[in-house]
């Protein structure tokens, strides 16, 4: 955040607290079910999962927690605040199996998922679940009719026109890890894929990475591939044409974190004047097993890192988590660090000024006061510092009559104003 801003900074919340124990160990080969009667409509703990948003709800599937895979299915009402689960196991009902590190792109009604590593292999399965109904169809093209992309996991998907873009991962090779650095396009009204040949300098293989669209480009960030990544790359897609980005070493190599765009893929502009690009928070440096909780913004029109400034309660550093962008909040669920989280945050990416806070204060008591917005002009230095003594001690003093204090306040600083009258001192 810019020193000489006035705006507040984004600020942290914490709408639900981790519960239960963490920690659970299951066996990897029995692939034990879980116990979901400890936590009712409370999704457990887990980490490497997917959500997205629709009809103002988040919707999150899988996961894992140590060796448990999650195989269930939730909602979260975002206005009421409120978890529901939908399915324990999707698999009985025509769903997926139990997996993690899939990926999941929202179509219209529908959320598509691709992928996923299960307590044995890895998939490359495609499933379609209705959002309306929450019914399941299993839309895996056949071998005949198309090229399959490898099974594979930790990759990355994006939704362009009306195409999942799935890049990378890692694959099963004679029983070790392959980086893949292969792109591939599903075609979600015919299902069928194609792989594509880009040019430019492409990206090394990798998993752990993300990626976010802006218009056309899709940005690809971090990842892991024998050590933690923090490159930065970009692809017009309807060119195809892959370019790296040089930027000033901000961010440090990371890898299972999350960057994140409008949700529409439309020109990036998060509605906040300190978070205009693609924003990138958590992760692990895999090397030292250390983590991170640093909010970044990634400028697209100066291709450069900015630390954001955030107050409030910040979640704690993790990896494996997953973010949705919602009526400018950003909301964060889960992940972990040596222990598995379900708690849920909520990040005011443009929070009221003071001045707004008082306004509406004034508007709540029944308080005349002249909205002075329409003006333009800086008030003075004396003017801004009389104010704030005056509205001090007219809130502060319990027996300060509101005809005295309609008076005080006639003349409140426009919103536009809020900077330089807040900047005096």
């Amino acid at each position: 955040m810019r020193k000489n801003s006035c705006k507040p900074p984004p600020k942290w919340e914490q709408l639900h607290a981790t519960k239960g124990i963490c920690g659970r160990v299951t066996n990897w080969d029995e692939g034990v079910p879980f116990n979901y009667s400890e936590w009712q409509d409370t999704p457990p703990p887990r980490t490497k999962f997917t959500t997205v948003e629709y009809n103002n709800k988040m919707i999150i599937f899988g996961g894992g927690y140590q060796r448990t895979f999650h195989g269930d299915l939730y909602e979260h009402d975002l206005s009421l605040q409120k978890w529901r689960c939908i399915d324990q196991d999707v698999s009985l009902v025509g769903g997926p199996s139990h997996r993690r590190s899939h990926k999941v792109v929202l179509y219209n009604d529908e959320m598509i998922l691709f992928g996923g590593r299960l307590v044995y292999g890895k998939r490359n399965d495609v499933f379609v679940l209705n959002l309306k109904t929450y019914k399941w169809t299993n839309k895996t093209p056949s071998p005949e009719i198309c090229p399959q992309p490898v099974e594979r996991a930790a990759h990355s998907a994006v939704l362009w026109d009306h195409k999942m873009v799935v890049f990378g991962g890692d694959e099963d090779a004679s029983g070790s890890s392959a980086y893949l650095s292969d792109l591939w396009m599903l075609d979600l009204k015919t299902f069928t894929w194609k792989l594509c040949s880009p040019t430019g300098t492409l990206p090394t293989g990798r998993l752990g990475h993300d990626c976010a669209m802006s218009g056309d480009t899709m940005y690809l960030f971090g990842g892991y591939q024998g050590r933690a990544l923090n490159d930065m790359y970009s692809i017009n897609l309807s060119q195809g044409i892959w370019r790296v980005i040089g930027h000033e070493v901000v961010v440090r190599p990371t890898s299972f974190l999350c960057m994140l765009g409008r949700p529409d893929g439309r020109k990036t502009d998060l509605g906040s004047p300190t978070c205009s690009g693609l924003l990138i928070w958590g992760g692990a440096f895999t090397d030292t097993d250390t983590y991170t909780n640093t909010l970044y913004n990634f400028n697209i029109k100066s291709e450069s890192f900015e630390a954001i400034e955030v107050a409030g309660t910040k979640p704690t550093a993790r990896l494996g988590h997953a973010m949705l962008y919602h009526k400018n909040f950003l909301y964060l669920f889960g992940g972990c660090d040596s222990s598995y989280y379900n708690d849920l945050y909520k990040l005011d990416l443009n929070p009221p000024s003071l001045l707004h806070t008082m306004r509406c204060f004034l508007r709540s008591e029944g308080v005349p006061y002249k909205d002075s917005r329409k003006d333009t002009r800086a008030p003075s230095r004396r003017k801004v510092q009389s104010f704030r003594v005056q509205a001090r001690g007219s809130l502060c003093n319990p027996e300060t009559k509101i005809e005295d204090t309609s008076k005080q306040l006639d003349n409140i600083p426009s919103e536009t104003d809020a900077s330089n009258a807040l900047c005096v001192d």
